[in-house]
């Protein structure tokens, strides 16, 4: 592998500019199909930065919708840190403030991401949303989390914050049908997490 680096010396550009990781991200969606019993949730949240679960998701159900194995597409509503939102941006149309400060949930803080118009476009024709979580929102939904039995990092917790806005906004209810993605361990922010949980 050494040999080869030094043979041909490419840069590693990302794995998010690579035309087939789409079509990995899309087995989220078969799976949550699966593990749902083979049917479509109404609802998905997940936090995004670039946006690859999110549009691995929305096409994954895409394709099951195409080949009938699921009746409708799940709404899609994605997540993003308050300080660090371009997506959001985009889905409300005011790119007019382009600041962006640091945030906890550092895995979906990327300035220019470069499917944003791709997750707007998937958002929108699933009649979802796309959120912002303030830092004491993240923070809280990663100590609420923890106390639940399940240690996230922060950027994970971003979608559960985006869920509490959700239920507090109306738009979903207790009895609603929601899968909501917090896939990043919490192993991965340890330090940051022990700060937020005064340990």
């Amino acid at each position: 592998m050494a040999s080869a680096a030094q043979q041909y010396p490419e840069e590693y550009a990302g794995h998010n500019w690579h035309p087939m990781f789409l079509e990995g991200t899309k087995s989220i969606a078969y799976e949550l199909w699966e593990q749902n019993g083979f049917r479509a949730p109404e609802n998905i949240i997940c936090a995004a930065g670039n946006g690859s679960a999110a549009l691995g998701i929305y096409y994954g159900f895409q394709d099951l919708l195409k080949n009938k194995q699921v009746e409708f597409l799940p709404r899609l509503f994605v997540v993003q840190a308050k300080n660090c939102n371009p997506i959001y941006r985009e889905f409300v149309g005011d790119m007019s403030d382009d600041s962006f400060l640091p945030t906890i949930a550092e895995g979906i803080a990327l300035r220019s991401p470069n499917k944003g118009r791709d997750v707007v476009n998937a958002v929108k024709t699933t009649a979802g949303r796309v959120l912002c979580a303030e830092e004491e929102e993240i923070a809280s939904a990663v100590k609420e989390l923890a106390g639940l039995g399940f240690y996230v990092e922060p950027t994970s917790a971003a979608a559960y914050a985006g869920l509490l806005k959700l239920l507090q906004d109306g738009v979903l209810n207790e009895t609603s049908d929601v899968i909501m993605m917090v896939s990043g361990n919490g192993l991965k922010a340890s330090t940051e997490i022990a700060g937020l949980l005064g340990i």
